[in-house]
């Protein structure tokens, strides 16, 4: 049968295709059950095993994103002992653990930024991020990934790169220079 054709590039993918040097910085990758937003979102019974994978995001060496994704542990067993700093975490699924994503669904939203995305974004207190919740799916229609990525607003040039569906709702909250 061979092997399902990918469907959707990966961030990492795109971003390197758009000229910029994305990598990322990884903070900490456990296993633990999943909560209920979590487990509802990836079609999961509440308590199963999940990677939290969190990474800081850097766009030509400056910070964009604080970014946490959570996995299924049957989808790609071993994971904390991969490097995913320099190499498409998309990529790595597909080459190594089979796992190819055909479909993502983004949800965007603008709030004020959390304590620890002001601390890992170096943003002053009251800073708005936009948040964007991208589940992705397999070939066979399964979610694999949800990433809840948390941006900086002020890096607009590379936010409307990335996710040029982004600009109404930057412009919405007055955040485009």
């Amino acid at each position: 049968l061979g092997v399902q054709e990918k469907g959707v590039d990966s961030l990492f993918q795109h971003t390197s295709r758009a000229g910029l040097k994305p990598t990322s910085i990884i903070r900490n990758a456990t296993i633990e059950p999943a909560d209920a937003e979590t487990a509802a979102r990836l079609e999961l019974s509440l308590g199963a095993p999940v990677y939290r994978l969190v990474r800081t995001r850097l766009i030509n060496d400056e910070v964009l994103a604080n970014q946490v994704n959570f996995i299924p542990y049957e989808v790609c067993p071993g994971l904390e002992n991969e490097d995913v700093s320099r190499y498409s975490f998309q990529r790595l699924l597909e080459e190594r653990y089979y796992t190819i994503i055909t479909q993502i669904q983004e949800e965007m939203r603008i709030v004020p930024g959390s304590e620890s995305d002001l601390g890992v974004l170096g943003l002053p207190p009251g800073a708005l991020v936009l948040i964007i919740d991208r589940l992705s799916y397999s070939c066979n229609r399964l979610p694999v990934v949800w990433a809840s990525i948390h941006i900086r607003t002020d890096r607009y040039h590379y936010v409307s790169t990335l996710w040029s569906q982004a600009a109404p709702l930057l412009q919405e909250h007055n955040l485009i220079q």
